[in-house]
């Protein structure tokens, strides 16, 4: 698959509106009509994980983090920032960070971790969607309803929640008067038409617009669609940061900690709370998440799980009664990446055995722990 059509696709995935705007992410480096089969997934592009993917033959590789917050403003071999880029360019391989629209979606490393805990009910701490929904209203001719509502929903309309195909319908009367030089679906240039139509009314995110408008004009027979756009300030949590849910089984502090130092790679693992206290709602942020905590504590959580946090914000935690759980930056985002790779392999590819998605060997976290 060339490197042009993939890059489309995983932006189809997480959008580039999810990003923050001070983010560094996207395709970072790389030939658009390269074509790419090996895919290898990291969290930084680090020059052993580099070299690794140059020895695997790798043609992409994909990391959460950029080599840096800020563009690199020179490409030069060895350099702090920079570097990377110069080592991806002169082995071949291209180059595309996630970061935080990986981090807002539903393959976060933060519901990773909430899958590794088999929590239920899970949800999104804090959600970030609102203002990013839109609704489309429509005036279709009665009997082509079902041919343009069903391609707008196979564009990415109609989702609610776990509910698909939502819209609204109702009949009523369009007119129209054909001017020179048109040619309409139905009545006489120069005289006033009136057609029984149904007004069809749908959720869209925003990211979705040009894909729902270009399936809508398709199907639609009239030469000059009449629509409307209309933006909404509805937050439906569909994408947002951390993860909420509860534990099927609670337990004490000290036995959640137990619990995940033998599931994730953490070198060690800090916990501030009293040992003996009792969890079952758990709050999830992967990396960085001491500015969560009022988040978590607003939605009764009765710990937060997250990588790093400073030490005035976890004593912040103390006197809020909330117990922290740290398993460092690197081991809360790392157990993301076996999530990632599942979820890509399922749609990224046009036909099974198009290419290969592996998850870096040679990465380890910056700190070690005596």
């Amino acid at each position: 698959m060339k490197l042009s059509k993939l890059n489309a696709a995983i932006e189809g995935l997480f959008p580039p509106i999810w990003a923050e705007d001070w983010d560094y992410s996207g395709l970072i480096a790389g030939d658009p009509w390269a074509d790419i089969e090996r895919i290898m997934l990291a969290l930084d592009p680090l020059p052993e994980v580099i070299k690794e993917a140059a020895e695997k033959g790798i043609h992409l590789l994909i990391t959460h983090h950029p080599p840096d917050l800020n563009p690199p403003r020179r490409l030069v071999r060895g350099d702090s920032v920079g570097g990377a880029v110069y080592d991806c360019i002169s082995k071949g391989i291209a180059l595309y960070s996630l970061h935080t629209p990986l981090d807002v979606s539903e393959v976060s490393p933060s519901f990773a971790m909430a899958r590794l805990l088999d929590m239920e009910n899970t949800a999104v701490l804090e959600p970030t969607d609102g203002g990013n929904l839109l609704k489309l209203t429509v005036y279709v001719p009665v009997d082509h309803l079902d041919c343009v509502s069903e391609a707008i929903y196979s564009a990415g309309a109609g989702h609610i929640g776990k509910y698909s195909h939502c819209s609204f319908r109702v009949e009523g009367e369009g007119t129209f008067k054909p001017g020179e030089g048109t040619n309409p679906f139905s009545g006489r240039r120069g005289e006033i038409s009136r057609e029984k139509e149904s007004r069809l009314e749908t959720i869209l995110p925003r990211e979705k617009l040009p894909a729902v408008l270009k399936a809508m004009l398709r199907e639609h027979p009239y030469e000059e669609v009449a629509y409307d756009i209309y933006p909404l300030e509805n937050a439906p949590g569909r994408i947002g940061y951390g993860a909420v849910g509860n534990l099927r089984i609670p337990m004490t502090l000290l036995q959640l900690a137990q619990q995940l130092k033998g599931i994730t790679p953490a070198s060690g693992i800090a916990v501030c709370g009293p040992d003996s206290a009792r969890i079952s709602k758990v709050a999830v942020v992967g990396g960085s998440g001491g500015d969560f905590i009022d988040i978590a504590k607003s939605v009764k959580a009765d710990v937060l799980i997250t990588g790093e946090a400073g030490y005035h914000k976890l004593r912040k935690a103390q006197n809020l009664a909330l117990p922290v759980i740290l398993l460092g930056h690197f081991a809360s985002e790392w157990i993301g990446l076996p999530l990632l790779k599942s979820y890509l392999e399922k749609r990224l590819w046009d036909r099974p055995g198009e290419g290969t998605i592996d998850i870096a060997q040679a990465e380890h976290g910056p700190v070690w722990m005596t």
